[in-house]
This record gives C-alpha cells, sequence and structure tokens, in this order.
C-alpha cells in the first residue's frame, strides 16, 4: 500500500483510513480516522482530528489493509 498525498486525492467520507500528521521537529502521528462531508478529519465519530493536534493537518492518508 502507498500513503497518498491529501493534495492528490481525498478519500470519499466516512471510510476509515491510516492518516498521517507530519511535524516540524521531524517526526509525526499515524493514526486511524475518516474525514466527513464537510472535508474535517475526524479521529473518532464527533472528534475533530483538530482538538487533538491544534492547527497540524493530515497532510497523507492511505485505505486500511485487508485482512
Amino acid at each position: 500500500m502507498e500513503w497518498i498525498r491529501c493534495e492528490d486525492q481525498l478519500p470519499k467520507a466516512g471510510i476509515r483510513v491510516l492518516f498521517c500528521i507530519e511535524f516540524e521537529d521531524n517526526y509525526g502521528f499515524v493514526g486511524e480516522g475518516f474525514i466527513n462531508r464537510r472535508g474535517v478529519w475526524h479521529r473518532y465519530v464527533n472528534f475533530p482530528i483538530s482538538l487533538i493536534f491544534d492547527d497540524n493537518e493530515v497532510t497523507k492518508w492511505m485505505y486500511l489493509p485487508k485482512v
């Protein structure tokens, strides 16, 4: 599986994916979440990622691996 840059393509609303947030200090965070119909990334239902990571944005994402 390959990472998809958010500037190239976004996942369909409501589909759970892995997302990556990159920070300035050369580290990042990878987690599971989804984007809603308004284009807002969420970690959990009704819990926007912006509440956790302030102004840091999701930079890339990939579909969850098949089990």
